[in-house]
């Protein structure tokens, strides 16, 4: 038994543990011996020895960390064993490009791969020194199911997008909806900021800026709007022509 025990779970010390003594081994069933983890304490027949502690780390396929922990010893003549399971802090997501710019304390957000865009979800991104360069760790549970793969040819992963930008420009909003502002609809503040360049500006570029409560229930009142300048490149006379780049532009009133 001891040597089907000892091939099935990988133990170093199975064949030799002594009557009593303390063992805690955590691993995988048939796996290799790097997916085991054991200890053992010397049985020193007093009645009392330290408990065996043997945890691992372990993920989900949905990315989910949890330890399990086994422990086994003898107290005062008292046996004392069990494990517990425990989550670990944070969500590890495997994307598909190099994230090593997202800091944490950045927010992301999740895209709804369902046909409601209600699904889409916020995260903060939690230090993760473990993670590789394609992986971020998040401060939460998502709700919903997010897709991460190509099905049938067609790819059903979720974008995930970082909200974060090192300027922050946002409306400054009032509890509740108010005036002229369709409150029949909204049950909050939809009078957000807006950025309007008119005909014969001068020059705008604007690149790496977060664009957060902007926009209005009025047409023509959008986050960033070119108002009738017509072109705005060389052919307008503008050299270099203006650009926006790289915005993110969330929890706003318009399009």
């Amino acid at each position: 038994m001891r040597l089907f025990l000892r091939d099935l779970l990988s133990s170093e010390y199975i064949l030799h543990l002594g009557y009593r003594q303390p063992w805690a081994l955590v691993g995988i069933l048939g796996g290799p011996p790097t997916s085991t983890v054991e200890d053992a304490k010397p049985s020193q027949g007093n009645g009392t020895v330290g408990l065996a502690v043997a945890a691992k780390d372990f993920r989900t396929y949905d990315g989910v960390n949890f330890r399990i922990t086994a422990f086994s010893g003898w107290i005062k003549g008292v046996p004392h064993h069990g494990f517990k399971v425990e989550v670990s802090e944070g969500i590890i997501l495997d994307l598909a490009d190099e994230v090593t710019s997202w800091l944490p304390g950045d927010r992301i957000v999740v895209a709804s791969t369902d046909y409601s865009m209600h699904q889409a979800e916020e995260f903060d991104l939690l230090p993760c020194p473990e993670c590789r360069s394609n992986q971020v760790k998040i401060d939460g549970s998502p709700l919903y199911l997010h897709m991460g793969e190509i099905v049938d040819g067609v790819d059903m992963r979720a974008e995930v997008g970082l909200l974060t930008r090192n300027i922050l420009i946002q409306g400054e909003m009032e509890e509740a909806c108010y005036g002229p502002n369709h409150c029949q609809f909204f049950n909050f503040d939809t009078f957000g900021g807006q950025i309007k360049i008119q005909r014969d500006f001068t020059s705008v570029h604007m690149a790496g800026v977060e664009l957060k409560n902007m926009g209005q229930q009025i047409l023509g009142s959008y986050p960033v709007h070119f108002h009738l300048t017509g072109d705005v490149d060389e052919k307008g006379g503008y050299d270099p022509p203006s650009y926006l780049d790289n915005l993110a532009i969330h929890h706003c009133f318009s399009r």
